[in-house]
């Protein structure tokens, strides 16, 4: 029984430091998110995995996984179903009905260049015109040209764009095969820097730089849109001065299934290693939060608007209600596990209750003994009870936890045990009566 004993308590003790390892483990793992990002080999991807690394060797709260699509349209999809945690989305891709921004990565504005000499004055010119659109990462930008014409009232039918790698753009100007391109991207980046020097200095084109006309009210108009510069002197001498124009970013976005908590965390995380994502990355992608008092393709997630506006909840704040009910059912557990330590022996109950218990029945037994077999077993237990109060409490101990002293009642006891088994020694058990006969004996 002591053996029992023992073990139980081992068991629930381990039990016990099974549990606080496992609470410690999960408090502690990192988020695991899926993200949706395409084309394959693109640079968003590459840009995809190194935030993945960045977010893993600073230890932050989240890991990523990369799942890669075919495009934009297909992430929104993804993410839409709930396939995915997170999506990798262009604001001008209008598949997604469900995604909510969590962060900026990147701002593309629109430029327009023509032959100096074309007798195109502006975007508004190009109906029945020749006109490159570049491609960038296999990204094709010649839907929200068509959408940006509409404004002007210029028919799909009378445009005449072609989509083009950059690195065909240079030819087909010196050919004259087109008249001009539109390009869509970070304009101050190495690639189209090198594009617009080859075409001005070894091709030695007369090139004009300019913006989109009416940019506000376009932005206004398309949502997937805002308003965007570029930049005096970004291309050597072009333009000349600063033009206005409109630009269309791509974002990091989740759905509203994903947590205002977790929404909110991973923003903060993203935003603590955008330093060293510059760093590490040759693009020009830029982590920054998107704005959250303005109407936008892409609408901040609450967690995200709430990590901006300073006002992200508590723990407490979050989940107050939730932490009562906890508290009411820890109350119940708390009950049974008291319980439980009771039935382990790592809870004693008062010693007088218990020694009380366990003499009442021994003199149960006592009196209903018939052989002196029973009585020798009721000695052996009766020895066992003294020799466990002693190991458990000591006779002190017992006397100064407030218990009567019951030294006089072991002794009683004892002579009584020691009478009883005489008694049945002597006497015969066949004849009639003898329990009878052994109370009234032990009576007298």
């Amino acid at each position: 029984m002591k053996g029992h004993l023992a073990l139980r308590r081992v068991a629930v003790v381990l039990g016990a430091f099974a549990l606080l390892l496992a609470a410690w483990y999960m408090a502690l793992r990192p988020k695991m998110l899926s993200v949706a990002v395409g084309p394959e080999g693109s640079t968003q991807i590459t840009y995809l995995k190194n935030l993945a690394k960045v977010l893993k060797d600073t230890r932050q709260p989240f890991r990523l996984r990369i799942v890669e699509v075919e495009g934009s349209a297909e992430g929104g999809e993804l993410l839409d179903k709930g396939r995915v945690d997170l999506a990798v989305l262009r604001s001008d891709d209008l598949e997604s009905k469900e995604a909510r921004s969590i962060v900026i990565l990147h701002k593309r504005a629109f430029a327009f260049v023509v032959h100096k000499d074309s007798g195109i004055e502006s975007l508004r010119d190009i109906a029945e015109k020749p006109i490159g659109v570049v491609d960038v990462d296999t990204d094709s930008y010649k839907a929200i040209v068509e959408r940006i014409m509409s404004h002007y009232d210029v028919d799909e039918d009378d445009l005449k764009l072609e989509p083009m790698k950059r690195d065909e753009i240079g030819k087909a100007m010196a050919e004259r095969r087109i008249l001009g391109f539109l390009m869509v991207g970070n304009l101050a980046s190495r690639p189209f820097r090198e594009m617009m020097s080859e075409m001005t200095g070894k091709l030695k084109l007369e090139l004009v730089v300019s913006g989109v006309p009416a940019h506000e009210a376009i932005a206004l108009r398309f949502r997937e849109l805002h308003t965007s510069k570029i930049p005096e002197g970004v291309f050597g001498l072009e333009p000349e001065e600063e033009e206005e124009t409109v630009g269309l970013t791509l974002e990091l976005t989740a759905s509203s299934r994903l947590s205002e908590q977790t929404a909110t965390a991973l923003t903060k995380s993203l935003m603590e290693v955008r330093t060293r994502l510059r760093s590490t990355q040759a693009v020009t992608y830029s982590i920054e939060t998107p704005p959250v008092d303005e109407e936008r393709r892409f609408l901040p997630h609450a967690g995200t608007a709430a990590f901006v506006n300073s006002e992200a909840k508590t723990l407490l704040e979050q989940y107050s209600d939730h932490i009562w009910l906890a508290l009411f059912g820890v109350g119940i557990v708390g009950s049974s596990i008291a319980g439980l330590m009771s039935w382990a022996g790592l809870r004693r109950e008062a010693p007088a209750e218990t020694l009380g218990d366990e003499m009442r029945v021994l003199a149960a037994r006592l009196e209903a003994a018939s052989e002196v077999a029973d009585v020798d077993a009721i000695q052996g237990d009766f020895d066992d009870l003294m020799l466990s109060v002693m190991r458990e409490y000591g006779l002190r101990n017992l006397v100064e936890e407030g218990t009567p002293d019951p030294s006089p009642w072991f002794n009683t006891f004892a002579g009584v045990i020691a009478r009883r088994r005489a008694l049945l020694a002597d006497i015969s058990l066949p004849q009639a009566g003898p329990v009878t006969h052994l109370r009234e004996a032990a009576r007298g």
